[in-house]
């Protein structure tokens, strides 16, 4: 049992290392080379790399609240993951045509604030989908709303209460939501107060983001 947990913890810090570069300081790395034409010392980022490591270990494994590896992870899984894929598209692009330097740090900059900005915007949208369901089994109409994946905590509370504004709008028969309501170990019980002005039965189940939090 012993050697299990031992296996599993190694096998994470290497995917976790191998995260921390690719992620948070690879595509910087290149961006700070086609700038100034400045490598950064190996020795510099295996000891950033190392640290950024020990931070998400800290943030999986503690369920901590404390903001600084909170925005962290949202860096790393917003920006930085766009940054990486703007770099990842301009050396595909290089290997067939050759780009000078400041041609590939402008289209990586433009890139990555393009694909923020609109992710951003994207994700504080509301979008209601309609979908019609026929079969003998249902024997009335029945009215049913279904959401998932809010992630409170990283959603903010203004978000959470549009949508439960939407549902109250549609009146639907019940609700059903689908996991992944919460997304943050420093969330309350009253951040999710605003499901209370719903009248209609609601039903939960819960996702993997659910057991970030303690208890």
């Amino acid at each position: 049992m012993v050697i299990k947990k031992i296996i599993i913890f190694v096998f994470q810090s290497i995917f976790l290392l191998m995260t921390s570069y690719f992620l948070y300081i690879f595509p910087f790395q290149m961006a700070l080379l086609w700038a100034l034409g400045y490598a950064i010392p190996f020795s510099i980022i295996v000891f950033i790399t190392i640290c950024i490591t020990m931070c998400l270990i800290v943030y999986f494994k503690t369920k901590t609240t404390l903001r600084v590896l909170k925005s962290l992870i949202y860096w790393g899984v917003g920006p930085c993951l766009f940054a990486l894929i703007s770099t990842l598209f301009i050396f595909c692009i290089d290997f067939f045509v050759p780009l000078l330097s400041w041609i590939k740090l402008s289209t990586w900059a433009l890139l990555t604030c393009s694909c923020t900005i609109f992710a951003y915007i994207n994700g504080s949208r509301i979008a209601i989908k309609r979908l019609h369901i026929s079969s003998a089994k249902i024997k009335h109409n029945t009215h049913i709303v279904f959401i998932s994946d809010l992630h409170i905590g990283t959603q903010s509370q203004v978000h959470l209460k549009n949508i439960i504004s939407h549902i109250n709008d549609l009146q639907p028969d019940m609700v059903l939501i689908g996991g992944d309501l919460v997304d943050s170990s420093a969330i309350n019980i009253n951040d999710l107060l605003a499901f209370k002005t719903l009248s209609m039965p609601t039903y939960f189940v819960s996702g993997n983001h659910e057991y970030y939090l303690p208890n």
